[in-house]
Parts: C-alpha cells; structure tokens; sequence
C-alpha cells in the first residue's frame, strides 16, 4: 500500500498574464524598484484518482477549471533604496524589499485546505561595492530576511496517510 498521491500530467491547461515592473529615482539618493505579475494559471478538466482502502480500487473525482500547483496569481514585490554614499570606487546602498505571494494550491484540486496561505515579507540589505588592485569590483551585502519576524510557509505538501 502507498501513502504517496501518483502523480500524473493533466491534457489542457493554460497560463496567461501580465508582468510589470519600474524603477524610479525618487529623490537624488532614493531610488524605487517595483513589479507586479497578476496570473491565471487553469487546469481546464482532470481526473483525481484516490486509492480507497475500505472497498479496493479507486475512487474518480473530476474537476474542472482548477488551479495548478504552487502557481500563485499574484506576486508582487518593492525594494526601496537609499544610497548611503557613492563615489568613483566605493558605494554604500542600504534596502527595504518588500515581496507578497499569493495563495499555492499544494494540488491541482484547488481545495484551500491543501494550500499555502498568501504572505508577504520584508527583508532588509546593505551592500557595500568597492574596487582592489586584482579586481575590477567586489561586494559584500548583509542581509536581514524578515525583520516584521512574519509566521509563514513557503512550501508545503499535500498527503493522505490512511489510519
């Protein structure tokens, strides 16, 4: 007996959507990154098969304009950025960056208890670049992921363990 769901491709489906993204110097130091991606990403029909334990076989489930797995409809993100000091061989660029992901059927069923909820995040970086003899240019950047401290799942799976 398997525990593991069989997986398997589906006929026809499809993706469509649009991208956007801009970046704009706010002030003499300031700068702003964002984009944008707004999606339908459907399953048009398929068949879910389920092993059924009591009576052998399995059980057919149809469905029909479903979403596909992990494709969230909407990412979105903004990086805000302040360049602390510039010069000929050293920069100083200090960043928010904000990012929200949508809803991630863990299936192709669509069912929102086998999904991962919408989150967004907000990390901070600072980089530094500068110039050595050797090289023409080097970084360092430290980077603070999640500095809200925001509980969330960025994956996840979906698993039907009989009792």
């Amino acid at each position: 007996m398997s525990v593991l769901p069989t997986r398997q491709n589906v006929d026809k489906s499809f993706r469509r959507g649009v991208e956007l993204s801009a970046w704009t110097a706010l002030a003499e130091a300031w700068e702003l990154q964002a984009h944008l991606t707004v999606s339908q990403n459907k399953i048009n029909s398929f068949t879910e098969y389920i092993d059924d334990y009591d009576n052998g076989g399995q059980l057919e489930i149809e469905h029909k304009h479903t979403d596909i797995a992990l494709s969230p409809s909407v990412i979105g993100g903004m990086t805000i950025t302040y360049n602390a000091f510039r010069s000929e061989k050293n920069n100083l660029d200090l960043s928010l960056i904000g990012k929200y992901i949508g809803r991630q059927y863990l299936d192709n069923t669509s069912d929102k208890g086998r999904s991962i909820d919408p989150y967004g995040l907000l990390n901070f970086r600072m980089a530094y670049q500068f110039h050595l003899a050797f090289t023409r240019q080097c970084s360092i950047s430290l980077n603070v992921n999640n500095i809200l401290n925001q509980r969330y799942a960025s994956k996840g799976y979906s698993l039907f363990l009989p009792v």
